[in-house]
């Protein structure tokens, strides 16, 4: 999408992962590397703890996040695969 800006053309770079894996699954598998809890995922999501549960049981059956207990915690960390698709995904509109 492009957009003027002080008679300016200014294309605006789409989030490539949100496009294909949706907001909340694009922002959960960001945020995997931190190591969050479920709740802090679910705050930053801005979404219920069952909506951010059901989203990462799907990222989790794609093999791109793990999630683990840790005493009273469910805490999520991303895969390598995840990684790497959050990279090639960012890097796609650098080489064109």
């Amino acid at each position: 999408m492009n957009f003027t800006h002080e008679g300016v053309v200014v294309r605006e770079t789409p989030d490539t992962a949100a496009l294909l894996l949706g907001r909340v699954r694009a922002e959960v598998l960001r945020s995997a590397d931190r190591n969050p809890t479920m709740g802090e995922l679910a705050h930053l999501t801005s979404t219920a703890r069952s909506v951010t549960t059901y989203h990462c049981e799907m990222l989790e059956e794609a093999g791109l996040l793990v999630r683990e207990r840790q005493g009273q915690s469910v805490r999520v960390r991303r895969t390598i695969m995840g990684s790497a698709l959050l990279t090639l995904l960012s890097s796609h509109f650098k080489d064109s």
